[in-house]
């Protein structure tokens, strides 16, 4: 947290004031997920856990066993690129929270999981967000017209990709999202956020994101 708060020129300690300046206490879960033994058919919309944003958190951590196949993430230009998990290593989303602190600047992970095996799949969870009472909010002004956004890395390349959203058009509330889910970096009640989150995921990824999967390399 303190890495992402000096690339975007604050304080280091800047996102973790957000979180400890919440008026009530924040929420906390752990779940036990279990995938059904069956095979993932992308071609035909079958996944494990179809194509979403971690909407309750800044940044999403995993540990996952090396050699395991199934998360995978669509980059800016409409692929999808299995993520392999590599040893001593963790995997790290970025959620939709930092997307909205950041005023867009970093765009929320778009991942889904594909059961290549067949078999059955158990992951274990712990969730932790703010009280539906607190205000989320920018720490900067959203993102516009010739701002860069952080881009997909890909086999050791960037792609780095460039907003068109400019802050004139952004109306209503952080939690409203267009069909792309792009969030309206607007202050939200927290709740609020969430609800309009989840109305938004329950979508499928625009038909024009082609189910093409690369691999990357190592």
């Amino acid at each position: 947290m303190c890495g992402a708060a000096a690339a975007l020129g604050l304080s280091e300690d800047a996102l973790l004031a957000e979180d400890a300046a919440a008026a009530a206490p924040a929420w906390q879960t752990l779940s036990m997920m279990r995938y059904q033994a069956r095979a993932s058919v992308p071609e035909q919309g079958v996944f494990a856990a179809g194509a979403h944003k971690d909407r309750f958190c800044c940044l999403t951590i995993l540990a996952n066993t090396p050699g395991s196949r199934g998360l995978e993430a669509l980059t800016d230009y409409g692929v999808w690129y299995e993520v392999p998990p590599k040893p001593g290593c963790f995997i790290v989303n970025v959620g939709s929270l930092l997307e909205l602190w950041s005023g867009g600047r970093f765009p929320a992970c778009v991942h889904r999981v594909v059961n290549y095996s067949g078999a059955e799949r158990y992951s274990i969870a712990f969730f932790r967000g703010n009280a539906p009472s607190t205000v989320v909010r920018p720490l900067l002004p959203p993102v516009g017209d010739g701002d860069v956004r952080a881009g997909a890395h890909a086999n050791g390349v960037s792609s780095s990709s460039t907003s068109t959203s400019s802050s004139s058009t952004h109306t209503g509330s952080a939690a409203e999202v267009t069909a792309d889910c792009t969030t309206l970096y607007q202050p939200v009640l927290f709740g609020e956020y969430l609800k309009g989150f989840g109305a938004a995921f329950n979508k499928p990824v625009p038909a024009a994101a082609p189910t093409t999967v690369a691999k990357v390399a190592g």
